[in-house]
């Protein structure tokens, strides 16, 4: 069970070292790790004497960067799934497969035809549709032409094939509209975009399964070849943009796989399993360098947190927090902080 600290009662070696932690490694986490030597002691500006502090702050980050190595070389197996590639590292061995399929880019393709639409017109309603936009909206009907003329070739159910005609015909229709009248009003690209979303969101929908179902064939291979230890040791990192972090679907998928609550999924009330760090998801991270990065960093910082806190799960919050709240609750009742009037 993990115990949490309410109140920072720390020594001041500990607070400068953790300090450190903060604002010189964990502030960074993806930063480019360095490989150079430790430079000579830097001069003050002032009274032109070396500054220790450097080569110090320095060496820790060496320090710390050299236990992420080595933590992650003993923690395998390892997937990491970022843009559409979900890859296996295990045995030092690297295995790499599809995330998604061709029929996912196709569903959601034509999902975001009614959006780009949208994206064209929304700035410019209720006014004149200049030359420049004018020629966009040609252009782009080009491409959705395009798309439609190979629909029928795809192999795509009766209802899937009637749903891509549904919304590439209605796309159409609304940018015929915008060329002829060179205007189109708020209320009626509000009433497309509204007719748009029920085979939008079917279309979603069948992507989604398309996707769960790809990473699930996948996986259940590559957990046929694992033993029960490295099924039990196995670490997941996801790594995308932040919008979709909340409910993010590679997410929800690996939460169910590996046993592990995170933010976004639908928990029973009561619940309250300790997060063990197996499933991690890094924002704007779109490649396997710091995906693994991430994931060494979260194992370091579990260790610290265990260490000299008794919880695991400290350093993944501002070691500041603490101390923060109980400085802020103290200035508002003395108001000395206040919201802005």
């Amino acid at each position: 069970m993990t115990h949490r600290i309410n109140k920072i009662n720390l020594n001041s070696i500990l607070l400068l070292i953790f300090t450190g932690i903060v604002f010189l490694n964990l502030g960074q986490p993806y930063a480019e790790e360095s490989t150079q030597p430790t430079p000579p002691l830097i001069v003050l500006q002032q009274n032109k004497q070396p500054d220790p502090f450097i080569p110090l702050n320095l060496s820790f980050r060496k320090t710390y960067s050299d236990l992420r190595k080595q933590l992650l070389s003993t923690n395998d197996p390892i997937i990491v799934q970022v843009s559409d590639k979900i890859v296996l590292f295990k045995n030092g061995t690297r295995t790499e497969s599809k995330a998604f399929s061709n029929r996912y880019t196709e569903l959601k393709s034509v999902a975001h035809i009614p959006l780009a639409i949208y994206v064209m017109l929304v700035t410019g309603t209720d006014s004149v549709i200049d030359k420049v936009q004018l020629d966009k909206l040609r252009d782009y009907r080009v491409l959705i032409e395009q798309v439609s003329a190979s629909i029928s070739s795809r192999n795509f159910s009766s209802e899937q094939r009637d749903r891509q005609l549904r919304i590439i015909n209605g796309s159409l229709s609304i940018i015929e509209t915008a060329l002829i009248n060179r205007l189109i009003s708020k209320a009626a690209l509000h009433q497309f975009t509204l007719s748009q979303r029920q085979d939008t969101l079917a279309n979603i929908y069948d992507a989604a399964e398309d996707q769960i179902n790809t990473i699930q064939q996948q996986v259940d291979i590559w957990l046929k070849e694992m033993t029960p230890e490295e099924k039990q040791h196995l670490r997941v990192v996801v790594g995308a943009s932040h919008m979709p972090r909340t409910g993010n679907l590679a997410m929800q998928y690996f939460s169910v796989i590996l046993g592990e609550p995170y933010e976004g999924r639908n928990e029973v009330e009561g619940d309250n399993r300790d997060n063990s760090f197996r499933l991690i998801y890094g924002e704007n991270i779109f490649d396997e360098e710091s995906a693994l990065r991430l994931l060494g960093t979260h194992l370091v910082d579990a260790d610290i947190g265990t260490y000299f806190f008794n919880d695991s799960q400290r350093m993944h919050r501002d070691l500041l927090a603490d101390a923060t709240e109980e400085i802020i609750r103290k200035k508002r009742l003395l108001k000395q902080l206040k919201p802005i009037q």
